[in-house]
């Protein structure tokens, strides 16, 4: 996912506010009739690097153009221009890309089709990716600081790995590409109540699943009328783990098995040379612990 994000930030950040009305077609026959003027204006023996990086824009141009406005594709293509233009951009020189072709075309690549992709393809659906994270992770901050035990094991199974290019695609099982479940491998420290609350640590290895809200079919827009699991269940999970717990003044080896429930953990946790059973209690969402634990930021 952060791929895709790097591809529309490089793309659409600097010029997001730009945005205007109307439909694709038009746009890109004005940016191509303006590409094919510098183009021509283009004196005898002009840098080679310039005339292969307005050639390579137009063509990539064209290739969006040849597809109807509505269609799947139009997305992926886009996306895929983004990325042709970032790599005919690298092949020129500190020189020639600041020459006055060069930046004739990336004035009508701004003017024409820029802010418009980005209202009409792509930050509407980043929007709602964003609150998709979000639900998942309880906060984006939260994703971004997961270790990389998490990282892998997410990004190595089918089941949880994200999927680039269905930025506009909001059909399950993988709406716009985020998939609802995720491998949590982590440490937390629970509170084990016997007879009454004593810290402990457990290093817990869990499977969680996000309900994540329908969408109006072929719009960026979560439908009113959502169910139960995800108006107020929104996740569930189960978990296993091992630990040490302060039990009777002394420290003791722990093992847990137990369910996610929204934000909360709950355990049923075993002292094996006690050979007793306690309650165990837990929040799976770290962004609450940050400002008392500060190894969690």
């Amino acid at each position: 996912m952060k791929i895709l994000h790097f591809h529309v930030t490089c793309l659409f950040a600097l010029y997001a506010g730009l945005l205007w009305a109307g439909e694709l077609a038009p746009r890109i026959a004005a940016y191509k009739t303006r590409d094919t003027e510098i183009i021509s204006q283009l004196p005898a023996g002009a840098d080679p690097m310039v005339v292969d990086y307005l050639q390579a824009c137009l063509t990539n141009v064209v290739r969006v153009g040849a597809l109807d406005d509505d269609s799947a594709n139009v997305a992926i293509t886009l996306q895929d221009l983004g990325t042709l233009r970032l790599a005919a951009t690298k092949k020129l020189s500190s020189e020639t890309s600041g020459s006055d072709p060069v930046r004739e075309e990336t004035r009508a690549y701004i003017e024409h089709l820029q802010g418009f992709i980005a209202d009409r393809y792509y930050l509407p659906y980043i929007a709602r990716q964003n609150e998709l994270l979000e639900m998942k992770y309880f906060n984006t901050k939260t994703a971004n600081t997961g270790n990389f035990i998490e990282g892998y094991l997410n990004s190595y199974f089918p089941l949880t790995k994200a999927v680039d290019g269905r930025l506009r695609d909001s059909s399950p099982p993988k709406p716009l590409g985020i998939s609802p479940w995720e491998v949590i491998a982590r440490f937390e420290p629970p509170l084990a109540f016997r007879g009454g609350p004593e810290a402990a640590i457990m290093g817990a290895l869990a499977l969680s699943h996000t309900y994540f809200p329908r969408f109006v079919e072929g719009k960026p827009e979560f439908t009113k009328d959502q169910s139960f699991t995800v108006s107020t269940l929104k996740k569930a999970g189960v978990r296993v783990g091992a630990g040490a717990g302060r039990l009777d003044s002394q420290t003791r080896f722990l093992l847990g098995a137990g369910l996610q429930v929204h934000a909360l953990g709950f355990w049923a946790l075993y002292d094996p040379k006690g050979e007793a059973w306690m309650a165990g209690l837990s929040t799976a969402d770290l962004s609450k612990l940050k400002k008392a634990i500060g190894w969690f930021e």
